[in-house]
């Protein structure tokens, strides 16, 4: 994926926002998924609720890139240069959501198919099905 971004820093950190046209080119490197369990048709509710609240708060640090649902998961998209940082800028909404203690959360660079874990702490292997 290719987006458009203008670059902002402050105090060493880069934030980005959408360009009002061709100003700047940025790819962003990395995918974040937060992934649920799917049990029943009312998740994708909760799903789009949770896709929608992590929009408003990574405004401006990564770009949800949507969500999938089937094969018992359901997943939110996101992408970021600095996948750490959007989860823990993402943690109250999922603790407000209850989520929290359900969520996994896993990262790769766009070029690569391997994850890194996130959360749970612990947790050994990490794919979307």
């Amino acid at each position: 994926m290719v987006a458009f971004y203008l670059q902002h820093v402050d105090d060493g950190r880069s934030t980005y926002t959408a360009a009002p046209g061709i100003v700047a080119m940025h790819t962003l490197k990395y995918q974040l998924v937060f992934q649920l369990r799917a049990e029943s048709s009312e998740d994708l509710d909760a799903l789009i609720e949770l896709e929608d609240a992590l929009a408003d708060t990574l405004q401006g640090h990564a770009e949800i890139d949507g969500h999938d649902i089937g094969s018992g998961e359901m997943n939110v998209f996101v992408h970021t240069d600095n996948p750490v940082e959007a989860f823990e800028r993402s943690r109250a909404d999922l603790r407000e959501r209850g989520l929290l203690s359900t969520v996994k959360v896993a990262y790769r660079h766009r070029d690569l198919e391997t994850y890194t874990v996130l959360w749970p702490v612990g947790l050994a292997s990490f794919c979307v099905k």
